[in-house]
C-alpha cells in the first residue's frame, strides 16, 4: 500500500465504505464516478470553484444541464472536468472522511477511542446528507 492510500482492510472501515462512500459516489456516470473513487484514494483529486460568471453545463457525474460552479481534476496531467454543486458536496464529503482516515494512520488525531469513533460517525453523516441533497445552504428561521 503505499503512503497515499487508505486501508479497507478494517471490517470497520470496510462497512464504512460500503454504507457510505460508495452510494455517496454513485452516479450516473460509473466510469467516471470509479476514476474520481480511485483519485480520491490516492489523495491525487483536485477540486475547486470556477471563477467566471456561472453558467448552464452538463454535470460530467449526472449527465444533467445545471449551474456548474465547480470542476475536478483526477491527476495533474489531465482536465478539468465540470461538476454540478451536488456532486461536489457528495465528493467533498467522501474526500473530508479520507482525509480523517489518513490522519488517523498516520497518528495525528491526538484524541481518544470515543472521540475519534463520534468524528467518524460525524463524518458518515456529512456523506448521507450529501448524498440525499441535503447540504445545500439550509433557510434560516425567524426568531
Amino acid at each position: 500500500m503505499d503512503e497515499h492510500s487508505v486501508s479497507h482492510d478494517q471490517p470497520f472501515l470496510n462497512r464504512i465504505y460500503i454504507e457510505n462512500v460508495a452510494p455517496c459516489l454513485e452516479f450516473p456516470n460509473r466510469e467516471l464516478a470509479n476514476a474520481i473513487h480511485a483519485a480520491i484514494e490516492n489523495n491525487v483529486l483536485s477540486m475547486e470553484t470556477i471563477r467566471t460568471k456561472p453558467m448552464f453545463r452538463r454535470c460530467a457525474l449526472t449527465d444533467a444541464t445545471r449551474f456548474c460552479r465547480h470542476r475536478v481534476k483526477l491527476s495533474d496531467n489531465q482536465d478539468w472536468i465540470n461538476i454540478c454543486r451536488n456532486s461536489r458536496d457528495r465528493i467533498a464529503a467522501v474526500c473530508d472522511f479520507y482525509t480523517y482516515i489518513r490522519y488517523i494512520q498516520k497518528g495525528l488525531v491526538k484524541a481518544d477511542a470515543t472521540e475519534i469513533y463520534w468524528e467518524i460517525m460525524r463524518l458518515r453523516h456529512k456523506m448521507t446528507e450529501a448524498r440525499l441533497g441535503l447540504t445545500a445552504q439550509k433557510p434560516t428561521t425567524a426568531s
